[in-house]
């Protein structure tokens, strides 16, 4: 989704808010974008502490609700939430394990593994462009078609019983926890509580 927010501006600049301006649209895109990035940042610490199934969960359900709200969305503010926060927040989730995990598999020509994956989101995302019309109805299917695909493909994650079929319950299968490792290393960023502490004393 946000490979493809420039054929989502054109829409909305055209017909779904006219009133607003391609300055404050594109605010919608980039707060998308930035989210996305900066969770990636904090996701790959909770899947290095063992925390896939509640980040996975997490992010389909932020994701899904985004697309859902945004296709139903009439006003500037409810697409900036819903397509800028809530979708960012969800694809910041999801983003980093679909590229980390896969590696997992092979014990050689990793990065060609990688790089076919992450080729992957590209591919999919270029049929949104090719189904977003300036029908209203056409744009509101386009939004819910993909919100539907993460959650069938991930909808056995809490089935323990089940074949690993999903992409969800072979990451669950392959992705072990790192032995006390917390979700968050301050000392990796100069901070130290035991020395702040033993000052203030």
């Amino acid at each position: 989704m946000t490979n493809t927010f420039g054929a989502f501006q054109t829409y909305y600049i055209n017909t779904l808010l006219p009133e607003s301006s391609p300055s404050n649209i594109s605010w919608i895109g980039s707060i998308q974008t930035f989210t996305m990035m900066f969770v990636g940042v904090l996701s790959g610490r909770l899947l290095d502490a063992g925390y896939l199934r509640p980040q996975l969960c997490a992010g389909v359900f932020l994701e899904v609700l985004g697309l859902i709200m945004t296709s139903i969305s009439t006003k500037y503010w409810q697409v900036l939430v819903s397509q800028g926060v809530c979708v960012g927040l969800g694809a910041g989730l999801l983003y980093l394990p679909g590229v980390a995990v896969p590696a997992q598999y092979f014990s050689s020509k990793v990065m060609l593994a990688t790089g076919i994956v992450a080729t992957g989101s590209s591919m999919g995302t270029s049929s949104i462009p090719l189904s977003l019309t300036q029908d209203t109805r056409r744009f509101r299917a386009t939004c819910s078609r993909p919100a539907f695909v993460p959650t069938h493909s991930r909808s056995r994650l809490s089935d323990s019983d089940s074949p690993i079929t999903t992409d969800g319950q072979f990451y669950l299968d392959r992705t072990l926890p790192i032995n006390g490792c917390p979700c968050y290393e301050w000392h990796q960023l100069g901070i130290d509580a035991s020395s702040s502490k033993a000052r203030e004393l």
